[in-house]
């Protein structure tokens, strides 16, 4: 990566640096002055890719950058920084647009923010209208996440950021942060297509993780999901909202945010629209008499309660066994794929940790929600069929074993993927140092917990020898 511009200096005879306020893997921003208007404030990117880059990734990388300053160019909208420039001088690339005041939602949630449900539908209202107007022009964000908005100081509305992975519909994707990433965006196999609807399914997420503050991977999960609606008191309207939003099929999806847009209710569009909405989870009350029946070994058949004969139940308990069993290897197997293992073979350091990072995190998370179905099946077997109940228990330790150290490496993963992404960012603060060695440290705690009769050892093993020795 190139020198940084000395504050002062004066490029394209207009602009005068201030100082460096953004810094990423491919370039910094500066916070600038324009001198031929009034000392107007704007930002001034800066293409400086990493020094060990090869020809064909500093290619790549310009690529994005010259797409980014074309996209902007072509795009006007109020919630988006405006392109002022973009020029070559001293063999440096430079995109200049406007300054906005302001902290991302990011790093208004490490500073312990989290949205109320009131304030996360009136963030979908503010932003909805943005994604329609830059889908309407046939282009996709494809890097939606709380980094990537910014909330102005002045109480405008919030501005979304950072086009450098957005394109047409329909071309091959380059993924932003797969953390965010819808399903078929990170899926490689495919080419990582995406749609207007992968940047809604992006959009809903970053709306999850504002209002409860759990992880991005977790709240990707429908079931967990589930338990945080309950958790946090979601009203019904934002709980069928963001489930519409985050369905794993893109066809299951909104698929425009216009659609999104006319569910919130009419206090956000000043006018009355009815809305269908199919499916229902059922009451309370409902829900409790359901839980009762299947306890009682009885179903419900036209609101009338069935006792179900014992050599039906019997066999209803041993298929449910039977099931999980079948659950909790297929999710084992999953997790302990020639796939994963090749991966992880193939990393040697964090950097290329980083680059299988969403194939690998993404197969552990759904064994880990897999097998954690499988053994909440089990534990409902009840004690008084004990034949299948002691077959439970010869199963169940080591099941729980795997399913502890799948949940350690998970959260090892994502914290040496956010640990590295720290450390690549540019220059670091003490309390940026600090942090990352926390993680290490962190990991290394993970990795140590996991039992040496595990399934999963040979891979926590590999893991901290990429991890062992961070470079700060």
């Amino acid at each position: 990566m190139s020198d940084k511009i000395p504050e002062g200096s004066l490029i394209y005879n207009r602009y005068q640096i201030q100082g460096v306020v953004g810094q990423g893997g491919l370039g910094r921003i500066y916070l600038a002055l324009d001198k031929t208007s009034f000392d107007e404030r704007c930002a001034v990117k800066e293409f400086a890719p990493p020094e060990d880059y090869h020809p064909e990734q500093i290619k790549k990388a310009r690529e994005l950058f010259e797409g980014e300053a074309k996209i902007l160019h072509d795009l006007a909208h109020d919630q988006i920084p405006k392109f002022r420039a973009f020029f070559e001088e001293a063999e440096r690339l430079f995109l200049v647009q406007d300054f906005i005041e302001g902290k991302t939602y990011k790093e208004l949630q490490k500073e312990g923010y989290l949205l109320v449900e009131k304030e996360a539908m009136q963030l979908l209202a503010d932003l909805l209208p943005v994604l329609d107007y830059v889908h309407e022009h046939n282009i996709i964000h494809r890097d939606i996440s709380p980094a990537n908005i910014i909330k102005p100081n002045r109480g405008e509305k919030p501005i979304l950021i950072d086009f450098g992975v957005a394109g047409k519909l329909g071309g091959e994707t380059i993924v932003g942060n797969p953390l965010y990433a819808a399903p078929e965006h990170r899926d490689f196999s495919d080419r990582g297509n995406c749609f207007p609807s992968s940047d809604l399914y992006a959009l809903g997420l970053s709306i999850m993780v504002l209002l409860t503050g759990e992880r991005p991977m977790k709240c990707r999960e429908r079931s967990y999901r589930l338990e945080l609606y309950q958790k946090y008191k979601f009203g019904d309207r934002l709980t069928k909202i963001l489930d519409k939003m985050l369905a794993e099929d893109p066809i299951q999806r909104y698929q425009s945010a216009q659609k999104v847009f006319g569910d919130l209710g009419p206090e956000y569009y000043g006018r009355l629209q009815t809305t269908v909405v199919g499916g229902r989870l059922g009451t309370s009350k409902e829900l409790i008499w359901k839980a009762i029946a299947i306890f009682l070994g009885v179903v419900v058949i036209g609101g009338l309660l069935v006792v179900v004969p014992p050599q039906l139940e019997e066999r209803r308990i041993n298929n449910i066994f039977n099931s999980s069993v079948k659950e909790a290897r297929t999710a084992i197997a999953l997790a302990l794929n020639k796939k994963i293992e090749r991966a992880l073979q193939d990393s040697e350091t964090l950097m290329d940790l980083q680059n299988a990072y969403g194939e690998i995190g993404e197969n552990w998370q759904k064994a880990e929600k897999q097998l954690e179905n499988a053994i909440e099946q089990l534990n409902k077997i009840p004690q008084k069929r004990a034949e299948v109940y002691l077959k439970v228990q010869k199963v169940l330790p080591a099941y729980e074993r795997d399913l502890q150290a799948l949940s350690l490496l998970s959260d090892s993963l994502e914290l040496c993927y956010n640990a590295t992404n720290t450390m690549t960012a540019g220059k670091l603060s003490e309390e940026d140092r600090q942090e990352v060695r926390a993680s290490f440290l962190q990991v290394g705690e993970n990795l140590n917990q996991i039992p040496s009769d595990s399934s999963f050892r040979d891979r926590a093993d590999k893991l901290g020898q990429i991890c062992n020795k961070p470079p700060i």
